[in-house]
């Protein structure tokens, strides 16, 4: 169709065929007479390649391959049309020479569409669409398109946009440089200093046309970094109204011309070429990570996994399986990595649903293995060292940009690993300044930057893991345990789980140990397979496929869910559950990848029930006791403690998939908590039975000690104020009749004189507010509309059809059918009609959940 053309012949075919497009599209047509009405100097319309591939399946390649041909013609199309509007309407004020008219593109990129390490020479001059996270951003700063020089003394030009009548003496020279996709045409550089008759020239600042430009940095995703490499990063270039849009730790996908920037070093032009990319379209990507594809077997085992009892104990039992013992810790690194449930009030207070760990043991505990596990299993993790990193590194650092001079922010640990992981080894070695920088990310998740004239606050809701020795080494029992722990109680209270790794010296495990390390060196075949898939060179890199490499996927693998037992070298009074019992087998470690995937973002977020809510206000009642009966430098118990009970029961109910947040969720927080704590191991059902038992105690206490206090006060009075026998009568028997003091004359006792089951009880009262406040603010932000028992029906009718049936599309009035079948079958007063069906699918549809095209539903998620 546009072979064999000459420039101007190609120019001329495709803007007709551009003009063309963009008339018989009413979406186009509406955002052309849009840019028209805005009356701006600059706009930009985004095109879909897929529309292009209606008119002809060459043209979207064509400007991939080619974009210095094939963009020109389009945005001088836009151009014309927004023009011709302008001059329709007479409402603009804008110059039809001044307006700028920008392109920008968006679909599919194919072998295009890249990470910054995926980018090689065959990419140069072509257009790619590459993802990663924003490390650097520099200051906007105004670049010269079009400068105005005037001449002193004689008519050098005139310029047809000052308006003049031939009494300016000016010379107007514009300015392109690598940003400019124009090809063969020619480019003035430099500034003239005296016109041709000799007379000097100066700039005219005022009359200069400027426009904006931003210089950023793209590097790669952390999950996306091979293993054992440093990230790669991308200089881009953003101009115009893409400027100001993006900011460090942000993770976007970026749409440019990959170009090269030639290099002068004495006088000669290098033949190494700097290169970046300069962007015409800029996205925000969801922080989720992406979606790992699952089969509908996989789901199926992932709930017949969440239905057993023992749900926790298998899903702990493949945390880091080669390691031996440390159950519980396990378990409480598990429930970190799924996290709670991320509240923002209305008041503006946000509380964090992020868990932090920290472990604090003795060497050769297995700590840093921990870590590294959760670096390998984590949808996002990033990992640093004590000794490896600074204040600065771990929130952000304000740098100096090599061109302008200036400075500009850019982004650490903590910002780039937004909704993720930072895991930090030898937390004891980092100085005191520099743990104090990540408490304002602990609690309020933000990183807040003023200095060097830069005011910023980004965004670092990540969750900590850290590990640490004590202060000597190994701990001593002859010393109380606070003063072998080097970190302050500001920062010790925000870590929800602190566990203390002892090396227990016992034969029992220590055989178990040994036994363990022997089958992994001996059985472990598939090392160097393993690593050499993690390594690849070219795998990892071309993040879509062209449409026939598809089905180039490692289809031969097996998606197997538990993994092959060695237990030849087990010590066999270790083993004695029976045959075909699940209670030694472990999952293979991308299934637990997949598993800890799907109840983290495709599940919805379990709502806290008032059940649960009153045991969290009896257990955190329970614990505030413990903590306050306990000697001198044992551990504390603060509000932070209250909601990390809430974060750690909500994390379980996600690993169960369930809607709510049940009594069992939270006791299971609380034996988390009472192990990591008081280093008490019980079960569930004693933890229970003590709580109202200690209950049943308290009260009847409370009752001995008030009938206690009131003969106390009587033989008081009887022995201050003498009465006759009538008078004393008639005050005992009228005792309970005694009007108390109001409130203001009660004085409140101090911390000293207050005693333990006050304490508590005013605990009692916080935890319950404070659980009220979670679960009355979870009936608010993005859930609102789906709140009600129709609506909450509806969507897991809707998930269930799509689930049954393996499709991805489903006709809508056969799901409409089986919806309100559905809702007759169910024992309950609530009736669903179509209208209820269609508001909730439209609800989805806005989520980007469900698309809805004609008469045919498909599922997104």
């Amino acid at each position: 169709m546009l072979n064999g053309l000459s420039d101007n012949e190609l120019s001329e075919q495709l803007s007709r065929v551009y003009k063309s497009f963009l008339q018989g599209d009413d979406e186009y047509s509406s955002k052309i007479k849009q840019m028209a009405v805005d009356n701006t100097e600059s706009g930009r319309i985004l095109i879909e390649l897929g529309d292009l591939r209606k008119i002809s399946d060459e043209l979207p390649q064509k400007i991939i391959n080619e974009p210095y041909v094939y963009v020109s013609p389009f945005e001088e199309v836009i151009k014309d049309l927004v023009d011709l509007e302008r001059e329709v309407d007479k409402a603009s004020s804008i110059k039809s020479s001044l307006f700028n008219a920008r392109v920008g593109f968006n679909g599919w990129f194919g072998r295009n569409h890249l990470t910054p390490r995926g980018l090689t020479a065959n990419n140069v001059n072509q257009m790619v669409c590459v993802e990663g996270i924003i490390s650097q951003c520099s200051v906007v700063k105004p670049k010269l398109v079009k400068s105005v020089h005037v001449s002193k003394g004689h008519l050098i030009g005139q310029d047809s946009e000052s308006g003049g009548s031939g009494q300016t003496f000016v010379e107007v020279r514009g300015h392109r440089d690598i940003s400019c996709l124009i090809k063969d045409r020619y480019v003035h550089t430099g500034v003239p200093s005296e016109d041709g008759q000799g007379n000097k020239m100066e700039v005219e600042i005022g009359l200069c046309r400027y426009k904006d430009s931003q210089k950023m940095t793209l590097q790669e995703l952390p999950e996306m970094i091979p293993t054992g490499q440093l990230p790669r990063s991308i200089e881009v270039i953003a101009e115009d109204d893409l400027v100001e849009t993006i900011k460090p730790g942000d993770r976007v996908k970026i749409v440019g011309v990959y170009k090269p920037i030639s290099r002068r070093e004495n006088n000669t032009i290098t033949g190494i070429f700097k290169v970046v990319i300069v962007a015409n379209n800029i996205q925000l990507l969801n922080k989720e990570v992406t979606s790992p594809e699952l089969t509908p077997q996989e789901i199926k085992a992932m709930k017949e996994i969440s239905n057993r009892d023992d749900t926790f104990e298998i899903l702990s039992r493949s945390f880091a399986s080669s390691l031996c013992g440390h159950e519980y810790i396990k378990k409480g690194l598990l429930l970190g990595i799924l996290g709670g449930a991320e509240h923002n009030l209305e008041n503006g207070t946000h509380i964090r649903g992020d868990i932090h760990t920290l472990l604090i043991g003795e060497p050769s505990c297995g700590k840093s293995q921990l870590l590294r596990f959760v670096m390998s299993i984590a949808p996002l993790a990033i990992s640093t060292t004590g000794r490896g990193c600074s204040g600065v590194g771990l929130t952000a650092a304000v740098t100096h940009d090599p061109d302008t001079k200036e400075r500009r922010l850019e982004a650490g640990a903590t910002v780039l690993a937004d909704r993720g992981i930072v895991c930090i080894d030898e937390f004891d070695k980092m100085s005191f300044s520099d743990r104090v920088a990540i408490h304002e990310v602990m609690e309020q998740q933000r990183v807040t930057i003023a200095k060097a004239g830069i005011q910023a606050s980004l965004n670092a809701r990540c969750s900590i893991f850290a590990a640490a020795n004590p202060v000597y080494g190994h701990f001593d029992d002859c010393m109380e345990l606070n003063r072998q722990i080097a970190f302050p109680d500001s920062l010790l209270s925000r870590f929800d789980l602190i566990f203390i790794v002892r090396d227990s010296r016992n034969s029992q495990q220590d055989r178990k140990i040994a036994a363990q390390v022997l089958a992994q060196v001996r059985y472990n075949k598939n090392s160097a397979s393993h690593d050499s898939k993690m390594n690849k060179t070219n795998g990892g890199f071309v993040i879509q496929p062209e449409y026939r490499d598809k089905d180039m996927d490692d289809t031969n693998e097996m998606n197997e869910i538990w993994q092959p037992q060695s237990n030849k070298l087990m010590d066999k009074r270790s083993h004695k559950s029976p045959k075909g019992s699940l209670e030694d087998k472990v999952l293979t470690t991308s299934f637990l990848r997949k598993y800890i995937h799907y109840c983290k973002y495709v599940r919805h977020i379990p709502k806290l029930t008032d059940e649960a809510a009153e045991l969290v206000a009896r257990i955190f009642t329970e614990l505030r006791a413990k903590c306050l009966n306990q000697q001198k430098g044992g551990n504390t118990c603060t509000t932070r403690t209250l909601e990390g009970i809430i974060r750690l029961a909500t994390a379980h109910s996600k690993l169960k998939m369930r809607d709510s947040v049940l009594p069992d969720d939270v006791l299971v927080a609380f034996e988390l908590l009472n192990y990591a704590m008081f280093g008490e191991i019980t079960e569930k059902e004693d933890l229970l039975s003590d709580i109202f038992e200690r209950d049943d105690a308290e009260m009847q206490q409370d009752d001995k000690s008030r009938n206690k206090r009131r003969e106390e006060k009587k033989s008081q009075r009887s022995k201050a104020i003498p009465r006759k026998n009538s008078e004393l009568n008639f005050l005992e028997e009228n005792d309970h009749n005694i009007i108390a003091p109001p409130p203001s004359s009660i004085v409140t006792p101090n911390r000293e004189s207050m005693s333990c089951k006050e304490s508590a009880a005013r605990g009692h009262q916080v935890a319950l507010a404070a659980a009220n406040i979670l679960r009355e603010d979870s009936n608010n932000d993005e859930d609102i509309e789906l709140m009600s028992i129709k609506r909450r029906f509806i969507t897991s009718c809707i998930a269930e059809q799509f689930f049954e049936s393996g499709l991805e599309a489903i006709l809508k009035d056969e799901l409409f059918n089986y919806i309100i079948s559905k809702a007759k079958e169910q024992d309950n007063n609530c009736v669903v009609t179509s209208s209820d069906v269609d508001d909730v699918i439209r609800a989805l549809e806005e989520e980007n959940k469900l698309m809805i095209d004609g008469d045919t539903i498909y599922s997104i998620v």
